[in-house]
C-alpha cells in the first residue's frame, strides 16, 4: 500500500498530463475554427443593375426642349422664306398652265423664272436642312454627354454597379421580310426587365433638368 501511495505521490503528472493535452487540442481545434472562419470568403455582396430609357432621357429633358425651340426660332426667318417660295411656285405652275398653247414667248418666260426660282429654293432648303441636321446633332451629342454624366453620379451614389439601355420597347415587327424581324432580334438586349424596381429614367431626368435649371437654362 504504501508502495502504490509513493508511485502515485511520485508521478502527480499521470493524471495531469492527459488533462493538459485534451485541453491543448481543445484549444487548437477553436484557433483553428476561428482561422478557418476569418479566411474564409466574405459574403457575396448583391450587384445592383439598373436600366434607363436613353431616348427618352434625351427627347423629353429640358435642355434638349428648350434649345431645339430657340435653333427654331432662330431659322424662323428662313422657313417663312421658303414658304413664299413655295407659294410662289404654285403661281407660277398656275400661271403656267392657263397661258395659250401658241404663246411661246410667254411659256418660255414664265419657264425661266421658275427653274431660276426652282434652283434657289432648292439651294436654300438644302442649306437649311444641313444646318438643322448640325444644330440637332450638337444638341442630341451635348444633352447625350450629360446624361452619361448624371447616370454615373447617381449610380456611384447609390451603390449601383451596372447601367443598361432599357430597349424593351424595341419589339419584332408583324410585317416585312426576314431582315426586318432579324434585325429587330438582334437590336434587342434587354428580354425583360422589371421597371418598378430597376428603371432610373425619372430619376436622371429630374437630375439633368435640376442641373440645367441651375446654369439658369443656358448650356454649360
Amino acid at each position: 500500500m504504501k508502495s502504490a501511495m509513493k508511485n502515485t505521490t511520485k508521478n502527480p503528472s499521470r493524471l495531469v498530463q492527459p488533462l493538459i493535452l485534451a485541453a491543448a487540442l481543445v484549444s487548437v481545434g477553436m484557433l483553428a475554427y476561428k482561422s478557418g472562419a476569418q479566411g474564409a470568403a466574405p459574403a457575396a455582396i448583391p450587384t445592383v443593375v439598373a436600366t434607363v430609357n436613353v431616348e427618352q432621357v434625351v427627347n423629353d429633358c429640358d435642355e434638349t426642349v428648350a434649345r431645339n425651340k430657340a435653333n427654331d426660332q432662330k431659322y424662323k426667318a428662313d422657313i417663312d422664306s421658303l414658304k413664299q417660295m413655295e407659294t410662289q411656285l404654285t403661281n407660277l405652275a398656275t400661271e403656267f398652265k392657263n397661258l395659250a398653247a401658241d404663246d411661246r414667248a410667254a411659256r418660255r418666260q414664265l419657264n425661266l423664272k421658275r427653274t431660276e426660282l426652282e434652283g434657289k429654293y432648292k439651294a436654300k432648303s438644302d442649306f437649311l436642312q444641313s444646318a438643322f441636321d448640325e444644330e440637332k446633332a450638337d444638341v442630341i451629342r451635348d444633352v447625350y454627354n450629360k446624361a452619361l454624366k448624371s447616370i454615373d453620379q447617381h449610380a456611384t451614389q447609390n451603390g449601383i454597379a451596372l447601367v443598361v439601355v432599357d430597349d424593351t420597347v424595341l419589339t419584332v415587327p408583324n410585317e416585312g421580310g426576314m431582315n426586318a424581324v432579324t434585325s429587330a432580334v438582334i437590336r434587342r438586349r434587354v428580354l425583360f426587365s422589371n421597371k418598378t424596381q430597376l428603371d432610373i429614367t425619372k430619376q436622371i431626368l429630374a437630375r439633368m433638368n435640376n442641373d440645367f435649371a441651375a446654369t439658369g437654362g443656358k448650356k454649360k
